[in-house]
């Protein structure tokens, strides 16, 4: 791990003390100071956790756009699906869905389970990051399979891209 963001981290939380504090004494700094750095080591894993190298920043921005217009297609797909079911037209069938996806980080997962939020008709009842697995309770459960790997598919061709 590279001292840089621990530092960075350890001097945030210093003067987010301070702050809390009220005091800038001497001692208050580098009590803060020691704290601070103290907090961060122990918790380093959890503050800054290494994991695959995330996608060139310019890669992502490109990107986004057609991530957006991805997001956009699955609310309004979303959308038709829950129409129809309301309508009667389809099939009722509401249930629990695990979605694993093994290569996603912490973002990608949260990213993830927000954007499938946004989508009518799944909500994320659970999230594993350990796991890196995510329930859904999702109305037209007919066909789990085949919406695992609709899902699936879109973390991969569309998020992972943007927000691995």
């Amino acid at each position: 791990m590279r001292a840089g963001p621990m530092a960075l981290a350890s001097l945030l939380l210093a003067i987010t003390y301070l702050f809390v504090v009220g005091s800038f004494t001497a001692w208050d700094v580098a009590f803060g100071l020691l704290i601070s750095v103290a907090m961060v080591v122990a918790a380093r894993d959890f503050v800054l956790p290494e994991g695959p190298p995330k996608p060139p920043l310019l890669g992502r921005l490109v990107r986004f756009p057609i991530f957006f217009a991805a997001v956009v297609a699955s609310v309004s797909i979303g959308l038709w699906r829950v129409a129809r079911l309301v309508a009667g037209a389809g099939d009722f069938r509401p249930g629990i869905l695990v979605i694993r996806l093994p290569d996603a980080t912490p973002t990608g997962l949260v990213v993830f389970a927000l954007v499938q939020t946004l989508s009518p008709g799944s909500v994320v009842l659970e999230f594993r990051q350990a796991e890196r697995e995510l329930y859904f309770y999702v109305l037209g459960h007919a066909a789990p399979d085949e919406m695992r790997e609709e899902l699936s598919r879109f973390y991969r061709r569309w998020q992972r891209p943007v927000f691995p």
